[in-house]
């Protein structure tokens, strides 16, 4: 999703918090079923123990690192899924713009941008009780993670429902996130564990770097 640049966060009344939570709710029921991915202009390296990802952010570029065991880039149809340690996950990010409507008078506080993102999410895939966690990644960064139990779309008598797991941060402009899905044979503090690694490399820049 796309998020709006906002003017420097003042202190505001009580009054006035609630005035703007009740601006960007509304804004959400308008734009909550937008999505946007990251890119175009991605570009991957190849590096001795994986891969590195860079790309544009709101005049800014990011970096993030995908490493590990067999870490690549996988060959799909659907855009930007990688693979390490056995794991597939996708990087994606949301435009604050689309999550949030461009007339509050203030910054949002990271968290709260997280937290909107998680409500549209719910409100998305009909979904009410699945609870975030959050957490401080390598790089110093606020992170919110959900897991829940999703049906996939061919089940079979041994494997109809998965675990589906989204770890999430507020980068310049963009809601930056990696989705996966806990595959057989590994466990969902394995999936937790490769997508915290991952995001917790992710950095911004004023420039490209190679």
């Amino acid at each position: 999703m796309n998020y709006v640049v906002i003017p420097e966060e003042r202190r505001m009344s009580s009054n006035m918090k609630v005035k703007v939570l009740g601006v960007v709710m509304f804004g959400l029921m308008l734009t909550s079923g937008a999505s946007a991915q990251v890119g175009p202009g991605l570009r991957f390296v190849p590096r001795p123990d994986g891969l590195t990802v860079t790309g544009p952010a709101s005049g800014q570029f990011f970096r993030m690192l995908v490493t590990g065991r067999d870490a690549g880039r996988m060959r799909t149809k659907k855009k930007y899924w990688f693979r390490a340690d056995g794991i597939p996950f996708e990087l994606f990010s949301e435009e604050n713009t689309r999550l949030l409507p461009t007339n509050i008078p203030h910054r949002l506080d990271d968290r709260v941008v997280l937290d909107l993102y998680h409500s549209a999410w719910l409100r998305r895939n009909g979904s009410s009780d699945i609870k975030p966690r959050s957490l401080k990644l390598s790089n110093g960064m606020r992170a919110l993670t959900w897991s829940y139990d999703k049906f996939v779309a061919t089940p079979s008598a041994a494997n109809s429902v998965e675990r589906g797991m989204f770890l999430i941060v507020a980068g310049p402009g963009h809601v930056f996130g990696l989705f996966a899905s806990v595959p057989p044979g590994s466990t969902e503090r394995a999936t937790r564990d490769l997508l915290t690694r991952t995001l917790g490399t992710l950095t911004f820049r004023e420039e490209f770097e190679n």
